[in-house]
């Protein structure tokens, strides 16, 4: 999953909202002065990280099942962004 965060961490990075003065928003500021064209590819990308996330847990909780260990990792400072919905994120190691 570290790869997965990287790669959506780069488009993330090209998704900066403004508002209308060209003042700098949060990622995900959904006020009015935040809505932008780019809007569907913010919610592309979290529906990305929402389904990788949600695989890597599957996965887990099938190696645990197993009798293998689990191989998540909690990461808290990720991609340097806002939370985003779920209020943490788990990598597989």
């Amino acid at each position: 999953m570290d790869l997965s965060s990287q790669q959506l961490s780069s488009h993330r990075s090209r998704l900066g909202r403004k508002n209308t003065r060209d003042v700098e928003l949060e990622y995900l500021d959904r006020s009015v002065d935040g809505i932008d064209d780019k809007e569907s590819a913010r919610d592309f990308l979290q529906s990305i990280e929402d389904f990788t996330t949600r695989k890597a847990h599957e996965a887990a909780n099938l190696r645990k099942r197993i009798g293998l260990p689990e191989c998540l990792r909690k990461d808290e400072g990720r991609r340097g962004h806002q939370k985003h919905h779920s209020e943490s994120f788990y990598h597989l190691s």
